[in-house]
C-alpha cells in the first residue's frame, strides 16, 4: 500500500522533538506512511525505511502484543 504525506507534515513530523509514527489503517491492517529520525532509532534501525511497513512486521516480538 502506497500513501504518502505532504511535504509541509512530514516537515513538522522530522523536527518533533519525540519519536513519532503516522500510521493508516486499510482493511483492518495498519500501515506506517511517516515517521521521524528518533522513530527509526526506537524501532532499532530494522531498515532505512520504514515506510510502507506494517505494523505487525514492525512489533513482531512476544512482548509488543500490547502495541497493536
Amino acid at each position: 500500500m502506497h500513501y504518502s504525506v505532504s511535504t509541509h507534515l512530514q516537515t513538522l513530523i522530522d523536527h518533533y522533538p519525540v519519536p513519532v509514527f503516522l500510521w493508516r489503517c486499510a482493511e483492518d491492517r495498519f500501515f506506517l506512511v511517516a515517521n521521524n529520525r528518533d522513530a527509526n532509532e526506537i524501532a532499532k534501525g530494522k531498515e532505512p525505511s520504514l515506510i510502507g511497513i506494517e505494523a505487525t512486521a514492525l512489533y513482531s516480538k512476544p512482548d509488543d502484543h500490547h502495541l497493536l
